[in-house]
Parts: C-alpha cells; sequence; structure tokens
C-alpha cells in the first residue's frame, strides 16, 4: 500500500498558524485515535492545524504511539507532537473527581505554552479534550471538497482572528430549572453547578478580587457570575498566544524566566480553562460577554451547542 501523505509534505514548508492543545491519559486513547483518524485523513486540516497532545507521563507517549497504530494505523507520524506536561504546581493531584478537571486543564494550558516556546509559533492555540470529533455523524459524513488543502479549512486562521477581533464572547444564561445534578451528598441545578465554575476563573484571573475590582470590565464578569452566562464551547476555545504570555505573567506574578513550560507549571489552574481566558479578555483586552438568550434560549447546563432547546435559532449566531 502506498504510504500516507505526511503532514510536512501536506504544509510545504508553511508552519500552521494554529495549534491545537488535547489533554489525553490512557482511558481516553481510543477518542484520541478517531479524531487523529479524521483529522489526519483532511489535507485542509493537517496544512492549517497543528495538533500537540499533552501526556503526564513520558511512559504515556510510547503507549499511544502503539495504540495508534491499532486504531489509526494510516495516522503519519509527524501527524502530531507529544508533550509531556511538567509536574503541577504542588503535584499531580488525587485521580479523583473534580482533581481530574483540574489536571487535564493544566495540560491544555500546558501544551499552549509549548506552543508559544517554539520558534515558528502559532498566532492561535485551542485548548480541547479528546472527547472530539472532526465530523458530524460519527465521521461516516463524506469529506469531499471540504477537507481540500485550499478549502474551508483554509480559512480557520482568518476566522479566529476574526472572532478575536470582534471582541465579544457568546454566551447565555444557565436555567435554573431544566435540569438537575444528583452528586448524592447534594442536588444542583445546571445554573448553580455552572456558576460555580465561572466564579472559580474569576477568583483565578482577579485574585479573587472580581466583586470588588474597578478596571473596565469587572462589571461585565460581575454579570457574567451573577447571571450564570455561560461563554465556553459557544465557539472553538481558541486563545491568542499574545493575550496568554500577559495573562501567565499575572498569574504567576513575574515575566518570564526560563520558559512558558516551565512558567505555566507555576500556576494553579482551575477547570472549565477558557472561561478564564475569556474573562481576562473582558477585563485587560477591552472584549465583553454578547448575551444571546433571545436567540438561543436558556441553556439546560454548559454551552447552548451542547443541548439546544426547540426554537433555539442558532443558525442566526
Amino acid at each position: 500500500a502506498e504510504a500516507p501523505e505526511t503532514a510536512a509534505q501536506v504544509r510545504e514548508g508553511v508552519a500552521p498558524k494554529v495549534g491545537l492543545s488535547m489533554t489525553l491519559h490512557p482511558p481516553k486513547f481510543h477518542a484520541a485515535g478517531k479524531f487523529m483518524q479524521q483529522y489526519s485523513a483532511c489535507r485542509g486540516a493537517l496544512r492549517h492545524l497543528a495538533v500537540y497532545i499533552v501526556f503526564s507521563e513520558q511512559g504515556d507517549v510510547p503507549l499511544f504511539q502503539e495504540a495508534l497504530k491499532c486504531l489509526a494505523p494510516s495516522v503519519p507520524d509527524d501527524a502530531w507532537v507529544p508533550v509531556v506536561a511538567l509536574t503541577m504546581k504542588g503535584g499531580w493531584p488525587p485521580l479523583s473527581g473534580s482533581s481530574n478537571q483540574i489536571i487535564a486543564a493544566y495540560k491544555k494550558w500546558h501544551g499552549v505554552a509549548y506552543m508559544m516556546d517554539l520558534q515558528d509559533a502559532p498566532e492561535y492555540g485551542l485548548m480541547v479534550d479528546s472527547e472530539l470529533l472532526m465530523f458530524d455523524n460519527g465521521g461516516a459524513d463524506e469529506r469531499g471538497a471540504g477537507c481540500a488543502a485550499d478549502g474551508p479549512w483554509s480559512q480557520l486562521h482568518a476566522r479566529i482572528r476574526a472572532q478575536d477581533n470582534s471582541k465579544a464572547w457568546p454566551a447565555a444564561r444557565v436555567s435554573d430549572t431544566l435540569t438537575r445534578y444528583n452528586f448524592g451528598s447534594s442536588v444542583m441545578s445546571g445554573k448553580s453547578y455552572d456558576q460555580r465554575m465561572i466564579r472559580e476563573n474569576a477568583d483565578l484571573v482577579t485574585s479573587r478580587q472580581w466583586q470588588l475590582c474597578k478596571v473596565e470590565g469587572c462589571a461585565e464578569v460581575r454579570k457574567q457570575v451573577n447571571d450564570c452566562l455561560f461563554s465556553w464551547w459557544t465557539d472553538v476555545p481558541w486563545t491568542n498566544l499574545e493575550v496568554v504570555k500577559r495573562l501567565f505573567a499575572y498569574l504567576a506574578g513575574h515575566e518570564l524566566v526560563d520558559s512558558w513550560k516551565s512558567l505555566s507549571a507555576e500556576i494553579g489552574f482551575v477547570r472549565f480553562e477558557h472561561l478564564g481566558y475569556q474573562q481576562w479578555c473582558v477585563l485587560h483586552e477591552g472584549f465583553v460577554f454578547r448575551d444571546v438568550t433571545d436567540i438561543t434560549g436558556e441553556a439546560k447546563w454548559g454551552s447552548y451547542m451542547e443541548d439546544p432547546l426547540p426554537g433555539a435559532r442558532l443558525a442566526e449566531l
């Protein structure tokens, strides 16, 4: 059989301007393998998006490489870059409950930091989990011209930059009645659960001063918390790497000394990490939260994209 086209051949010496940081551990190898199979089969994605997969331990890298040979043997060796995370601040927490979410958040940030250390760094970094598919219908739909190297994927960077220039994060209120989470010891609504995630990130990026701070944007963050305007995965979770540098320096309490990877290991990140980046942009980069509840309806939980209500007019967005 003819060897699959490598990423280097597809990119023709031009580094992608967008990178993707994916957190991964062994229980999710199958999900990541499916994603890599779809990604590497799409020349447009391979050309315009670089993938960095972040592991907690060095030993997980060859393990995933072997798994990938079984799950998706057509994936070229250079279609992704393995990143082994430095041990997070205070050591790795126990693998249970919200600790798993915090580890995943740190690893996604660490993958972005890895990109920032590159000589030919991308302009934007995406932060994702491994349960991600490239195409509808479980990937069974025909790709066709949509995956051409000069097709829609060639506009990925421009579309993210346009969103960056718009300085607006789409967000919608989360309902207090449509969903209940039963945690055994407590029951929470979608709103009360998501409000906690929004608040944790606001605490992080303001040093717990979001209720009192006076800088432009503070009122906007307070409104997001109080109204539970959920903004994670209402769009692709992108970050501008130059903005991330300013965020990291603030969170670490000092400017870059060694590498962005080592600086990221000093920071005590929280779960649902992209919310914190969005809030930083509102506080310091002139962004606002665009309340689209009138268009989408209230969300049951999380993003209105997860389980849209009947009558949601998502096409208008």
